[in-house]
């Protein structure tokens, strides 16, 4: 290795601990605590699941913010009768305690970012974002799109939106992206990610 390598010494981390990860580069010594706490957290997730998690944290974490039950089951990617079915003692599936202990740290980190005010955060949480805008697909190729109805031969209301959409499709205009909330983007694993990016946002003042 020559000088112009970087020499990486990587510091023990013991479980539970907060050690620092020291990286040693020609430019000296950086402290890395971010990637230790990350990686902590993640072992915690991967051990808590698979040793089981109980139907009753389900309202505990609830609780914190103040969510429904529909709401819940919508972010464990369980139907609202199969999560009222299950007994408090009972075990959430493995998808679904991963999704609930993923919730229950964003919502820790929420209430953190937010100074422990758990009315302004779960407003925040079901307030659409421009940061979270997801574009709408367009059409595969080979993929057929329904044609817009000739005037006088509707079968059914009109729908002006949708004429709109039809029509920006035909055009090859791009549709525009739609903001959504927090919690619409919970429905999967990489949400949880994109949530977490933008509440490291605001924690560090830093806006689109």
């Amino acid at each position: 290795m020559n000088t112009h390598q970087k020499r990486v010494n990587t510091a023990s981390i013991r479980s539970g601990d907060l050690t620092l990860t020291k990286v040693q580069t020609q430019h000296g010594i950086m402290l890395v605590q971010a990637f230790a706490e990350e990686q902590s957290s993640i072992e915690l997730v991967i051990l808590k699941t698979r040793s089981g998690i109980n139907r009753s944290l389900v309202d505990v974490v609830a609780a914190m913010v103040g969510l429904t039950d529909k709401e819940m089951a919508r972010i464990l990617n369980m139907s609202i009768r199969s999560l009222h079915a299950k007994r408090p003692a009972e075990l959430l599936a493995s998808d679904a305690a991963e999704r609930l202990l993923l919730f229950q740290h964003l919502v820790q980190r929420g209430l953190a970012v937010f100074d422990a005010n758990s009315s302004q955060f779960t407003d925040w949480l079901r307030t659409p974002l421009a940061e979270l805008a997801i574009t709408p697909r367009l059409p595969e190729s080979g993929e057929t799109v329904p044609k817009t109805r000739q005037m006088g031969r509707f079968e059914g209301p009109f729908d002006l939106n949708k004429r709109s959409e039809e029509d920006r499709v035909r055009t090859g205009q791009m549709p525009r992206p739609v903001p959504q909330t927090p919690l619409e983007v919970l429905d999967t694993v990489s949400g949880f990610r994109l949530v977490e990016n933008v509440l490291g946002r605001i924690e560090t003042g830093v806006f689109s």
